[in-house]
């Protein structure tokens, strides 16, 4: 099993409704169509840097994670033919969210 995850924030402005509606909706329709097993996006409370660290650390405020059988599968879905709903709804929240950054990890 493959996990993805994307941490991001809104733009100043952005609808955050709309924006997780969009993330939820037709990009995970896709996904979950193209052999996505789960996908759900959460606000987060806090996150935090260890404090004995240091260093500048702005926290994102979204993550949205996915779950796949593998990472060939995750790969093969993005690269499929994007639908006209697909299209619509990433040309839409492109300019809502500031990506921050993002995982995938395998689990045994």
């Amino acid at each position: 099993m493959m996990r993805n995850i994307h941490y991001f924030n809104l733009s100043s402005g952005a609808d955050e409704r709309r924006a997780i509606e969009l993330w939820d909706g037709a990009l995970a329709e896709f996904a979950l169509a193209h052999g996505c097993i789960e996908r759900r996006t959460l606000k987060l409370y806090d996150s935090r840097k260890d404090e004995e660290i240091g260093g500048p650390f702005e926290p994102a405020q979204f993550m949205n994670e996915s779950l796949w059988p593998d990472i060939e599968t995750a790969v093969t879905c993005w690269s499929q033919e994007k639908t006209p709903e697909l299209i619509a709804a990433h040309n839409e929240l492109k300019p809502m969210i500031i990506m921050m950054g993002g995982v995938r990890y395998v689990t045994p």
